[in-house]
């Protein structure tokens, strides 16, 4: 029968098969879990360290879907991230009380830039050759860094030959 898992509401899904979500306006993907899509007129963004309440209304801002690049930064939207302070010890007074602080992790308010990995970018234009794969300008935070993007043609494409690309691509 395979490995499931039941979601809250009851309903079974079942690993490795691909399901059908819900038809778009327009879609992009930088790969799995890392997508940006119009419904309705608005947009929505699904991506690991992004706040989905924000990301949307944040990309709106900043052009769309046209926006979702790899070097894109979500600033309102970037979520938390995790800072490890490892070697300290010390001693503080706060409020008359003596305190020895030592190692420990903060949560922090964050960005979040969209990026895709150099083996994901060969895999794009293994399979699609360059035909919806460009170079974009260097993005000034990167250096020398290059990065790739679905190309414009590729964002306004039907979310039938978008589902086909990226049920092909994960």
């Amino acid at each position: 029968m395979g490995a499931f898992a039941d979601d809250a509401s009851g309903k079974r899904h079942y690993m490795g098969v691909y399901e059908v979500e819900q038809d778009y306006d327009r879609f992009i993907t930088l790969g799995a879990k890392k997508y940006a899509y119009e419904q309705d007129g608005r947009c929505h963004v699904t991506c690991a360290g992004v706040d989905k309440s924000l990301g949307g209304p944040e990309l709106e801002q900043h052009g769309g879907l046209e926006a979702f690049r790899t070097g894109f930064t979500f600033r309102e939207a970037g979520g938390t991230e995790a800072v490890y302070n490892d070697n300290c010890d010390f001693w503080i007074q706060r409020d008359g009380h003596d305190l020895h602080i030592t190692s420990n992790v903060v949560i922090r308010p964050s960005e979040y830039t969209l990026g895709i990995t150099g083996e994901y970018k060969f895999l794009l234009h293994w399979l699609l050759g360059r035909l919806f794969v460009e170079a974009i300008p260097m993005h000034p935070g990167l250096r020398q860094r290059r990065s790739c993007a679905m190309s414009t043609a590729v964002t306004a494409a039907p979310a039938t030959r978008m589902s086909w690309l990226t049920a092909n691509t994960r």
